[in-house]
């Protein structure tokens, strides 16, 4: 049937440590008109695997901070989340109010996920600042970790 998938045409793609599945059709489209397709796919299986590990990301800093000190959260953006840390007023169980924090995004052109840090001082204008210490990377485990661990006191503060 034309433009059915076949799953034994099935090849695989590497991104990051995940492996995703890359489907042909069997119609009979020029690979231009595929292309697309393709891509769009494979953008949305990323994005999916980046929320996902920013949901595990967020249950894994909340388990282990109390309420005032604030609570990670995230939401999803275009190709990519950005993370949101909620603040607590004392002996409160509502979030008081938002602060963005960092943003993770997927450059298509670089092949490549871009970390941003939020600067409130620049709010007016461009807020996003590249993350100076690994604003680039093929690796998504590696962003996710500098966000999580925060090592430089950057994000979560």
């Amino acid at each position: 049937m034309i433009g059915e998938i076949h799953r034994a045409c099935t090849h695989c793609l590497y991104s990051n440590d995940v492996e995703i599945m890359e489907l042909h059709r069997s119609d009979s489209h020029t690979e231009q008109t595929q292309t697309p397709m393709r891509l769009k796919m494979i953008v949305n299986l990323l994005q999916r695997q980046l929320e996902r590990r920013a949901e595990l990301l967020c249950m894994s800093r909340n388990q282990s901070l109390p309420a005032e000190l604030g609570k990670s959260s995230f939401e999803p953006i275009e190709h990519g989340v950005q993370f949101i840390l909620c603040h607590y007023k004392l002996d409160s169980t509502r979030c008081d109010y938002e602060s963005l924090v960092a943003k993770i995004v997927w450059e298509e052109a670089s092949k490549q996920w871009a970390l941003y840090a939020y600067d409130q001082q620049k709010a007016q204008s461009e807020a996003w600042i590249p993350y100076p210490f690994l604003a680039r990377s093929e690796d998504l485990t590696a962003i996710i970790r500098e966000v999580e661990k925060d090592p430089k006191a950057y994000f979560w503060v």
